[in-house]
């Protein structure tokens, strides 16, 4: 980059749909049926999932030697550690 310094913001989806979806896949082979989950604990597992993804790609970068800070889940999306959204 010339040694230059460039703003690196980390990001991911924000539509949280490949979760939902690998849940429900986890669900359906075991039998489960999605809409016989409450709301809150199905949001509870996608939640955990996306957060145990969010590691290993927070490990990735620092394994490449990525210097960034990771990126944060929130119930309004992804976010920036240490810095509040716009």
């Amino acid at each position: 980059m010339a040694g230059f310094d460039a703003n690196y913001i980390p990001a991911g989806t924000a539509t949280g749909c490949r979760c939902e979806w690998k849940i429900e896949e986890q669900y359906r082979s075991k039998k489960k049926d999605k809409d016989a989950v409450p709301v809150l604990d199905f949001r509870a597992e996608c939640r955990a999932y996306a957060a145990h993804w969010m590691g290993v790609q927070a490990r990735e970068f620092r394994r490449l030697g990525s210097r960034a800070r990771g990126v944060t889940a929130t119930p309004h999306g992804p976010g920036v550690r240490g810095r509040d959204r716009p």
